[in-house]
C-alpha cells in the first residue's frame, strides 16, 4: 500500500489481489508472487518515480501482511492529510460531503474485504481489531436439536435467558408394508395359490411374512442315491419318463447306460438283453444281480391301465431293490398322484420320488404335498435354491428370500 501510495498517489485505489504461482514440477519448488489492481482516477500526475524499497522487518517483529499494515499506519501517522477521517462526513443522517481532501484506499468500504482476501492467501492471520469486516450472511438452516438458554444482557446490564427455537420433528418412518398385517397374508396367499400345502404354512411365525427361506426350511429332505457296490435301485414310472431319470442317474454314478435293465411296460431297447415281463423273471434276475459289482439300475415301466399298476408292484416287490425312485409329473394333479405312488407300491413303498415337468406347470408347490421326499425336480438335485427358484418365478417380484 505504501508503494501504490508514492507510485500512483494518495487517490490510487486497490481493487483486486491475487497471488499467482509459475514454474515447478506437479506443485513443488513453484515461484509464487503477489499482483494487486491499482484504479487510477484520470488526473495529471507526476512522471512516475522509482519505488522505494520498504524497510526490512525487524527481529520478532510483524511479518508478510502484519508489516504491511504497520507500515501503512505508520505512513499515515506521517501525513494526516491522507487519513481516513480526514474525509468529511457531513452531519449525522446526512450522506458523506465531498470537500476535496484526498483520500487513501484504505478509507474505503471495500478495503476490508480485499485485505481479508490478502490475508486469507498469505497464511489465515487474524485481522486487527480495528478493521471491520462485513459480517457473514445469516444461516438459513434449522439446528438439529434445541439448544440450551444462552444468557445475555441488554443495555440494563440484566441477565436475560434466550432460547433459540427448536428443531422441526422428524417426519414419521413408514412401517414396510410386508412387516406384518396385510402383507404377510398377502405372501402367504401367493403360496397357496401355488399349491404350496398349508401344512408347511402353518410352521411359520404368525404375523410375518412367508419367506422362501422360512418356508423351505420345513421340507424334508430326500434320501440320497445309493451309491453302494452290488445294490439295486429301481426307477418305477411312464416308460420314457422312467428311461430319462435312469440315465442321468447313470450318468452320476459314472456308468455306462447300455447296463440298464428293462422291465414291465418299457419298449425293449437293442443291445440292453432281455425284458424282465413277469415277477418270476425279475426274481431269477435278483439272484445274480451282484455279479457285475456296479449299481444295478432297472427300469420299471408302467401302463396307464389299473391292470398295469397292479403288475408293476409285483414285479417291484420280487426285484427287492435297495432303493426305489419313483417318476411322476408335476402337471398331474396331486390327487392322482397320490394314488398312483399308493397302487404301484403296495407292496414295496416308493422311497424318493424324481419329479417332471415342474417349471412348465402353475402350481409346482403340489408336489410338496406327496407322502414321498422329492430328490430331483427336472434332472436336477431338488435343493433349496431349486426349490426357490421352481417358486420364485410364478411370485415376481413378491418373492422374498429372507
Amino acid at each position: 500500500m505504501v508503494h501504490v501510495r508514492e507510485e500512483f498517489g494518495p487517490t490510487a485505489r486497490i481493487v483486486r489481489a491475487e497471488r499467482i504461482r509459475t514454474g515447478g514440477v506437479a506443485g513443488f519448488f513453484a515461484r509464487e508472487r503477489y499482483e494487486l489492481t491499482v484504479e487510477v482516477p484520470e488526473a495529471p500526475r507526476p512522471r512516475p518515480r522509482a519505488l522505494r524499497q520498504p524497510p526490512a522487518a525487524a527481529a520478532g517483529g510483524p511479518v508478510g501482511i502484519d508489516a504491511l499494515l504497520a507500515a501503512a499506519e505508520a505512513a499515515e501517522a506521517d501525513d494526516p492529510t491522507s487519513l481516513s477521517g480526514a474525509s468529511a462526513t457531513g452531519s449525522a443522517g446526512s450522506g458523506p460531503v465531498d470537500d476535496g481532501t484526498p483520500r487513501v484506499s484504505t478509507g474505503a468500504e471495500s478495503f476490508a474485504s480485499v485485505l481479508e482476501q490478502v490475508r486469507a492467501m498469505a497464511g489465515g492471520q487474524p485481522l486487527p481489531a480495528d478493521i471491520e469486516v462485513p459480517a457473514p450472511a445469516e444461516r438459513v438452516f434449522s439446528p438439529l436439536a434445541p439448544p440450551p438458554a444462552v444468557p445475555v444482557r441488554d443495555e440494563d446490564e440484566a441477565t436475560v435467558p434466550v432460547v433459540l427455537p427448536a428443531a422441526p420433528a422428524p417426519a414419521p418412518v413408514a412401517a414396510r408394508p410386508d412387516a406384518a398385517g396385510p402383507g404377510a397374508a398377502r405372501s402367504r396367499e401367493a403360496l397357496v395359490r401355488l399349491g404350496v400345502p398349508s401344512r408347511l404354512l402353518a410352521d411359520l411365525p404368525a404375523g410375518s411374512p412367508a419367506t422362501l427361506s422360512a418356508l423351505l426350511a420345513h421340507v424334508p429332505d430326500a434320501p440320497h442315491l445309493v451309491r453302494s457296490r452290488g445294490s439295486v435301485v429301481v426307477v418305477v414310472g411312464r416308460g420314457e419318463d422312467a428311461m430319462t431319470v435312469a440315465g442321468q442317474l447313470a450318468e452320476r454314478l459314472r456308468q455306462a447306460p447300455a447296463g440298464i435293465v428293462l422291465a414291465g411296460e418299457v419298449e425293449h431297447v437293442p443291445g440292453r438283453g432281455r425284458r424282465l415281463t413277469t415277477p418270476a423273471a425279475a426274481e431269477r434276475w435278483r439272484t445274480r444281480s451282484g455279479e457285475s459289482g456296479d449299481v444295478a439300475l432297472v427300469v420299471l415301466g408302467v401302463g396307464p391301465e389299473p391292470g398295469d399298476r397292479a403288475h408293476a408292484a409285483a414285479i417291484l416287490a420280487a426285484l427287492d431293490a435297495d432303493q426305489v425312485w419313483g417318476v411322476v409329473d408335476a402337471r398331474d394333479k396331486a390327487r392322482d398322484c397320490e394314488r398312483w405312488l399308493g397302487e404301484v407300491g403296495a407292496q414295496r413303498a416308493v422311497d424318493v420320488l424324481a419329479v417332471r415337468g415342474l417349471f412348465e406347470t402353475t402350481e409346482p408347490g403340489t408336489v410338496l404335498d406327496l407322502p414321498v421326499p422329492v430328490a430331483w425336480i427336472d434332472g436336477i438335485p431338488a435343493t433349496r435354491v431349486a426349490w426357490a427358484a421352481a417358486l420364485s418365478q410364478h411370485l415376481g417380484d413378491d418373492a422374498r428370500w429372507d
